[in-house]
């Protein structure tokens, strides 16, 4: 999920990120192998996996992930699992509750 045009400092996930609106843009990845996946990261490199059609890329304004494991956040570990993300406009702190 992203709001922001560069992810990592240079991978853009998305096409047209907007960083003020109401939404922001979740790409969906649906590779099921590790080659798969490796394929996906050098078309993200050349900014061509959004023309995969492995690849969708929706607009929310909510999304809730569910599954086993954390959340990354920017690199970092963020939160267990299953997570509501809600967008909103302004400025959000993630601060750990430990």
């Amino acid at each position: 999920m992203s709001n922001c045009k560069k992810y990592g400092g240079f991978f853009q996930f998305t096409p047209h990120p907007v960083f003020d609106k109401d939404f922001f843009f979740v790409a969906l990845f649906s590779g099921k192998s590790f080659l798969e996946l490796l394929f996906f990261i050098l078309k993200v490199f050349f900014n061509r996996h959004i023309y995969s059609p492995k690849v969708k890329i929706l607009k929310a304004k909510k999304v809730r992930i569910e599954g086993n494991g954390r959340t990354q956040l920017d690199g970092e570990i963020g939160f267990h699992l299953p997570v509501d993300i809600k967008k909103g406009r302004g400025v959000y702190f993630v601060l750990p509750n430990e």
